[in-house]
């Protein structure tokens, strides 16, 4: 609760009203990873680094499988590289 409130006090400064919109979706994003019980440094970078994945199948990209999506990938990555050496 305590940083539901101090976001709300800091989002008074937004500029606009887009603004506030994209800064509530982060904090949405970030509590949920939170929730999730994963580090959401690390979600935050792997939804980043794989933007076109995830805009694709957003649902194989949530907190809590995120992590299965990203070893799925690692692991067909690895059998392409295998076929091609």
């Amino acid at each position: 609760l305590r940083r539901i409130a101090q976001y709300r006090n800091g989002s008074l400064y937004y500029r606009t009203i887009e603004g506030a919109k994209v800064g509530d979706c982060w904090m949405s994003v970030i509590r949920t990873a939170e929730k999730a019980g994963v580090n959401v440094f690390d979600y935050l970078v792997a939804i980043l680094e794989h933007e076109t994945e995830v805009m694709a199948n957003a649902k194989a990209w949530l907190p809590w499988v995120y992590l299965e999506t990203l070893a799925a990938l690692e692991a067909a990555a690895a059998e392409k590289l295998a076929r091609a050496a």
